[in-house]
């Protein structure tokens, strides 16, 4: 199921990922028993500038920064990707999904992560060699 209820937009112009002016759009969605958000990127331009290697690396550094402060289930990234799963649907699924995803790692340590890369990158065609 797709998130249904929209709790909240917010537009922010920003010099993320080292370029000027970036418009960034947050989506925040509020369900029964969990919550998310999406963080919608000019891919496209950005990837123009920086290239998509470095852009996922940027990205991946940006969703560790953020669990060290906000602790998630999963975070993931893709091209036009929607939240679909509640983290207990999320458990269940066999099969890669997304190009980036990252799952806390159960163990001492709750800083731990676990990255996997599908084999597309973010671009949702772009494959990874």
């Amino acid at each position: 199921m797709i998130a249904t209820k929209f709790n909240a937009i917010i537009v922010v112009k920003s010099g993320i990922f080292g370029i000027k002016d970036n418009i960034i759009i947050i989506r925040v969605y509020k369900e029964i028993n969990y919550f998310g958000f999406l963080i919608d990127i000019d891919e496209e331009t950005i990837i123009k500038k920086i290239g998509i290697n470095e852009l996922e690396q940027k990205i991946c550094d940006m969703i560790f920064d953020i669990y060290r402060v906000s602790e998630f289930d999963y975070a993931f990234c893709d091209n036009e990707a929607e939240i679909e799963f509640s983290p207990d649907e999320f458990k269940n699924l066999k099969e890669k999904i997304y190009s980036i995803l990252v799952l806390p790692i159960n163990g001492d340590k709750r800083l731990e992560l676990k990255l996997i890369k599908s084999n597309w990158k973010i671009d949702g065609y772009s494959l990874r060699k």
